[in-house]
């Protein structure tokens, strides 16, 4: 629902500038095409998709954060030539993508709750195992050759919860740093110096 929204309201926002200054009207077509990539890239990826999971990995790559900034400065910097129609659908676009940003939010909450939860289950299921025997090498080491394999395959079962422990906390971490929210400050793909910061709520 809220991709198609994004999709009719910037068709909207091009139709405001149809008749407006030339300068205004392309910065406006250059950002509208860095939004029609990011969503269609994004409404692909939903297609077909309803676990928790599944949609935040589709929401990945949409960079929500950059695309608020883009606009905010696309306003700012034509506030005067801007058309009142224009700068309603502005306002609109604002609000939806807040909106994205707060249902991605959610969604990730209840990942990282999925997640988390699976992992003490599954720490449980290998760990026990991995503790008795463990602790069975060790009070019978005398019954046992002292072979490199034995070690080995000791050593190995030993690391099972570390391991375990260790791909659910990348996982987590990468989800994480992929949809990290940087608020009004925004790095531009192609410009990292360059660095957005704007006052007021929308302005």
């Amino acid at each position: 629902m809220l991709v198609d929204a994004v999709a009719s309201k910037t068709g909207e926002l091009a139709d405001d500038v149809a008749e407006a200054d030339a300068d205004l009207q392309a910065n406006v077509e250059e950002y509208l095409r860095e939004m029609a990539e990011q969503t269609y890239d994004l409404e692909s990826r939903l297609e077909g998709r309803d676990d928790t999971v599944s949609l935040v990995l589709a929401t990945l790559d949409y960079d929500q954060v950059l695309l608020t900034n883009q606009l905010r400065r696309l306003r700012a910097e034509h506030e005067e030539v801007l058309p009142p129609e224009a700068d309603e659908t502005v306002d609109d676009l604002l609000a939806l993508l807040r909106h994205f940003a707060a249902t991605r939010e959610y969604f990730k909450t209840l990942y990282f709750s999925q997640e988390f939860a699976a992992l003490s289950k599954h720490l449980i299921y290998v760990s026990l195992p991995t503790i008795l025997l463990v602790s069975f090498v060790l009070l019978h080491t005398g019954d046992f050759p002292d072979t490199h394999t034995a070690t080995t395959v000791v050593t190995t079962v030993s690391m099972a919860p570390f391991m375990l422990l260790s791909a659910y906390v990348l996982r987590v971490a990468t989800v994480t740093l992929r949809t990290r929210s940087t608020g009004r400050f925004a790095f531009e793909r192609d410009r990292p110096d360059d660095v957005l910061e704007l006052d007021g709520p929308d302005r």
